[in-house]
C-alpha cells in the first residue's frame, strides 16, 4: 500500500516506483497535446487513404489498442513506451469512431458529446465510490487502472467531439479553436495556483481540454490551407508530432518530484 506524504503534492520518488501512470508534469502535458494531436492526424490519414475503407481501420486499431493495454494493466510499474503508445492508440480509437457518428450511425456531434459527457460523469462517480479518490497518484491496482483507463476513453470522446462542434460546426476555425482551448487550460490552472483549486479536480478538467487542444492543434498543422491548416498532411504531422514525443521520452521515463504541476 502507497502513502502519499502528508502536504506533498505527490508521491515520493521511491513511492512513485509503484505508481502505474505518469506524474503531471510539464512534460506530461505537452506529450499529452502532442499525442493527441499525432492520433488524430493518423487516424484522418487512415479513413482518406485509398486503400482502406470501411470500419477496417476501426477494429485493426482496436484490437492492437486492446493488446497494449493488455500489457499496460498487467506491467507491475509504469513503463512509458507502453504507457504512451496506449494513449496514441486511444487518441485513434477515438477519433475514428467520433467519424463514424454522424455517417455510419446518424448520430450528431452534440448528441455524441453529451453521451460521452454523461459517460464520463458516470465512470468519475463510480470510481470514487469504489475507491473515495480519482487522484493519479493512487493508480496501483488493476481496479483503479481500469477506471482510470476508462476515465481516458470517455475523456477523449467528448474532447473530439467538443473540439469538431467549435471548430467546424461553430465555424470557429482549427487555429482559433486550439487557442480557445489553450486559453482555458491557462484558466484553470491559473484558478489551481491563484485560489487554491482543488488539484485532482484541476487535473481532470485539464486532462478533457488538453484532448480537443491536440486535436485541433493536428488539424491545425495537418489540414489545407482552405480548411484553415498549413497543409502539412495527416500522415507528415502524426509523424513530426510524434518524434518530438520521441525526444521528451526519457523525460517522462523517471519521475521526478519537483516538476509536478498539479
Amino acid at each position: 500500500m502507497m502513502v502519499t506524504r502528508r502536504g506533498s503534492l505527490g508521491p515520493s520518488r521511491d513511492e512513485w516506483r509503484w505508481v502505474k501512470v505518469p506524474q503531471p508534469t510539464v512534460y506530461f502535458w505537452i506529450v499529452l497535446i502532442l499525442v493527441t494531436g499525432a492520433g488524430e492526424s493518423m487516424a484522418d490519414f487512415l479513413i482518406g487513404s485509398p486503400a482502406l475503407d470501411g470500419t477496417g481501420p476501426l477494429y485493426a486499431v482496436g484490437a492492437l489498442f486492446a493488446g497494449v493495454l493488455w500489457f499496460q494493466i498487467r506491467s507491475p510499474r509504469y513503463v512509458p513506451e507502453i504507457y504512451w503508445s496506449a494513449v496514441v492508440l486511444a487518441s485513434i480509437v477515438n477519433t475514428l469512431v467520433a467519424d463514424s457518428l454522424p455517417g455510419g450511425f446518424g448520430i450528431s456531434l452534440a448528441r455524441a458529446a453529451v453521451t460521452f459527457g454523461g459517460a464520463l460523469i458516470t465512470t468519475f462517480s463510480t470510481w470514487y465510490l469504489s475507491e473515495k479518490t480519482l487522484s493519479v497518484n493512487d493508480i496501483i491496482t488493476i481496479r483503479q487502472e481500469i477506471f482510470y483507463w476508462l476515465t481516458v476513453m470517455f475523456a477523449f470522446a467528448l474532447g473530439t467531439e467538443t473540439g469538431d462542434i467549435v471548430s467546424r460546426d461553430l465555424g470557429l476555425g482549427y487555429g482559433a479553436t486550439t487557442l480557445l482551448f489553450a486559453g482555458l487550460v491557462s484558466l484553470v490552472t491559473a484558478a489551481r495556483s491563484r485560489f487554491g483549486l482543488d488539484a485532482v479536480v484541476t487535473f481532470w478538467i485539464v486532462y478533457v481540454l488538453a484532448r480537443p487542444l491536440g486535436v485541433c492543434l493536428g488539424d491545425a498543422v495537418s489540414h489545407p490551407r482552405g480548411d484553415g491548416g498549413l497543409e502539412l498532411g495527416f500522415f507528415n504531422t502524426s509523424i513530426a508530432f510524434l518524434s518530438l514525443v520521441l525526444g521528451l521520452m526519457l523525460c517522462l521515463g523517471t519521475p521526478r518530484g519537483d516538476e509536478t504541476l498539479l
